[in-house]
């Protein structure tokens, strides 16, 4: 049996009968001192548990007659209170109820409809997006994409670029950046100098300048991992990183796993085009 919360809601009915007990069990805790019956004097038993209670009435009720119960939540939930009419049928009676509170009012199936919408108009921009990723294969689709505009990518050297830990045994000996408006690409050639292979699963930068970190949209690698004393090539894709010539950022690339290997090195951009 449900609870409306709205105040227009019809009284449901429960069929009590002589020498029966009827229990009825919440789905939330009771306020056991709360609980209004009337014409309480013709019960022989009225017991309010914490979630259960216990009615059997002296006598059946006569035709048409009704008795009001009343019953309130402890826990201030919507809706606070349930009422039902106690009626006495000629071959039916109602030995166990099970109550619960129903929450689909108006107001809360307009919320949740509206945070549903929400959701969806933020998965289908993240979609399109990734639509238009997906498209983007050779010259063409990379401008129908917008990923490329009108000044084109420009490739860049670094300028220096220095590893700066000395304890994930990685290594890289060349690198280069390609600069378009939206985004940059970020191309590394690692040798795994340590005893087990290593993969590239995420990376990030952080300016020197300003200190602003930026995570990486996107990982990539040729092969699943670079096995130890062989060198493979790691793509970084970002956001665009500053044009501007002798920019130094830090990036830290890393494999994931839970005892994580980082490779730790700083960048210096050459914003000449090659």
């Amino acid at each position: 049996m449900a609870l409306g919360g709205a105040a227009t809601a019809p009284v449901p009915e429960l069929r009590i009968a002589a020498g029966l007990a009827t229990l009825l069990i919440f789905d939330a805790p009771l306020d056991r001192g709360a609980m209004e019956l009337e014409g309480r004097s013709r019960f022989r038993l009225v017991d309010v548990g914490e979630r259960i209670l216990a009615l059997e009435p002296l006598e059946d009720l006569g035709r048409g007659e009704r008795l009001m119960l009343r019953v309130r939540y402890a826990d201030g939930a919507s809706p606070e209170q349930g009422v039902f009419a106690l009626v006495t049928h000629a071959s039916e009676v109602d030995a166990r109820v099970e109550v619960f509170r129903r929450r689909d009012s108006v107001e809360a199936l307009r919320a949740e409809l509206a945070d549903v919408r929400a959701q969806l108009a933020a998965r289908t921009q993240e979609l399109r997006a990734l639509r238009a990723r997906g498209a983007a294969n050779g010259p063409v689709g990379l401008v129908m994409a917008g990923l490329v505009d009108a000044v084109g990518v420009r490739g860049r050297r670094f300028k220096r670029f220095a590893v700066t830990s000395g304890t994930s045994g990685l290594d890289v000996y060349d690198g280069a950046s390609f600069q378009a408006a939206t985004w940059t690409v970020v191309s590394l050639i690692v040798r795994n100098h340590g005893a087990t292979p290593w993969g590239a699963a995420t990376a990030r930068f952080r300016s020197a300048a300003s200190g602003a970190r930026i995570d990486a949209a996107t990982v990539r690698m040729p092969e699943p991992s670079i096995a130890p004393g062989a060198s493979g090539r790691v793509f970084i894709e970002t956001r665009a990183l500053s044009a501007r010539d002798g920019e130094v950022f830090q990036l830290e690339v890393g494999d994931g796993a839970e005892r994580e290997r980082v490779l730790s090195l700083q960048v210096t951009l050459d914003a000449r085009v090659e």
